[in-house]
């Protein structure tokens, strides 16, 4: 057995608290470092990301029919004036045509969206639209995880090394 082998059987016997781990360290390491225009970025990220999701809990209906979206994340380009937002997306088979449908639909979106936030921001930013197929990523590693089939490590006696 390798000199790693017995570490790797534990971690991949506790893997939910090693892709807890993961994103942690990942968040962790991304925000460390904040400046003034930084901050703002989140401020306003922030602010678009709870105001689409009303918007689509009211209006999403017509826009998108049955699927059931959620915003994952929205970031900020450094001039405020482009939104990237990361939907993903469940209840539907084609997910692409879902974030096309809402990409057809930007305009529209920006307005309802301008209409919300006018009072609070200079300009309203553009909005790219993008499918965060992060979770799905998450679900297929966790069956190949579950599929492996890991014998528990023979006790090794004291004198044998």
């Amino acid at each position: 057995m390798s000199r790693f082998g017995g570490q790797i059987k534990k971690l991949l016997e506790a893997k939910k608290l090693f892709f807890v781990k993961i994103v942690l360290i990942y968040y962790t390491n991304s925000n460390s470092q904040l400046t003034m225009s930084a901050i703002r970025q989140q401020q306003v990220a922030s602010l678009i990301k709870r105001t689409m999701s009303e918007i689509f809990i009211k209006e999403g209906r017509n826009i998108y029919s049955n699927a059931f979206v959620t915003i994952t994340q929205v970031r900020m380009t450094p001039d405020l004036s482009v939104a990237r937002v990361y939907l993903s997306v469940y209840n539907i088979k084609d997910k692409e045509d879902v974030v096309t449908m809402i990409t057809e639909n930007e305009h529209g979106i920006r307005r309802l969206l301008g209409n919300r936030i006018r009072n609070k921001v200079r300009h309203i930013p553009n909005l790219e639209f993008y499918l965060d197929d992060t979770l799905d990523e998450v679900y297929k590693m966790d069956s190949l995880l579950d599929s492996l089939d890991i014998q528990p490590e023979k006790e090794e006696e004291d004198g044998e090394e």
